[in-house]
């Protein structure tokens, strides 16, 4: 385009013509980015982190499977909170509901120890497995989701805390498209200029089934990537997305 040009991305060949097809490199299509999206945008946010990601795998005949960990005592809460009320429904089903329209139904499922979260997840027509290792603490909900995505064919894998009520769901989509396309085998969000690391985690499965399913305790799978901290995917999400809900409003 002129503006392409005149910004000195392209140097066209003297005998070349006006219409003559530009070559799309790698090398064009970042310089297009910072020149055009990411200066206007870090001068207009300036303490905001900015970055993008190109492309190195295809978007489409990836699929990866979003877990739902549904099995947690709410010690600090007091008691069970993913059935308490919060903003009109049950705590949990913010999460899966959000989860439902980023992933869809066909790509969830719902870990728990609790009779109510396996029937209302059967009703929405999503897959859900009784946890009977919950006492254990957090590794038993990623081993068995772990196992469910690995049985249904799937590519990667997303753990959802359910006592996250405000991660918007397009914010999940995004976090998941960006993941796999990165082709990094780890993924997380994070949050503020520290970068924060929380959830959800994701993994792929071919480099780290088996990684997660050796966990045990109750220590989640965010040690798994501290370990290749070069092999992280990050995206970065506003700080109050990523509260959780531990105390019950007075």
């Amino acid at each position: 385009s002129p503006e392409v040009q005149s910004a000195g991305l392209v140097t066209a060949c003297p005998e070349a013509q006006a219409d003559s097809p530009v070559l799309v490199t790698e090398q064009l299509l970042r310089a297009v980015a910072e020149q055009f999206y990411l200066m206007p945008l870090r001068r207009r946010f300036p303490d905001a982190w900015l970055h993008y990601v190109l492309s190195e795998m295809p978007r489409c005949g990836k699929r990866i499977v979003g877990v739902l960990m549904a099995s947690g005592f709410g010690r600090r809460y007091g008691g069970n909170k993913l059935l308490d009320l919060y903003r009109g429904k049950p705590l949990y089903r913010h999460t899966l509901d959000h989860a439902i329209r980023a992933l869809g139904r066909e790509n969830l499922v719902v870990v728990t120890q609790y009779g109510r979260i396996m029937q209302e997840a059967g009703e929405l027509g999503i897959d859900a497995v009784m946890n009977m290792q919950a006492e254990e603490g957090i590794a038993a909900s990623i081993r068995i989701g772990t196992k469910w995505a690995t049985d249904a064919g799937a590519d990667a894998v997303m753990f959802l805390a359910a006592d996250m009520p405000y991660l918007p769901e397009k914010e999940i989509a995004l976090y998941a498209t960006q993941f796999l396309d990165s082709g990094k085998p780890y993924g997380c969000m994070e949050f503020g200029q520290g970068h924060t690391e929380t959830n959800p985690g994701s993994f792929l499965l071919e480099q780290g089934a088996q990684k997660l399913l050796q966990l045990t305790g109750d220590r989640g799978a965010m040690r798994i990537m501290k370990q290749e901290p070069w092999n992280i995917y990050r995206y970065q999400i506003a700080p109050e997305w990523a509260e959780d809900i531990d105390t019950k409003t007075p």
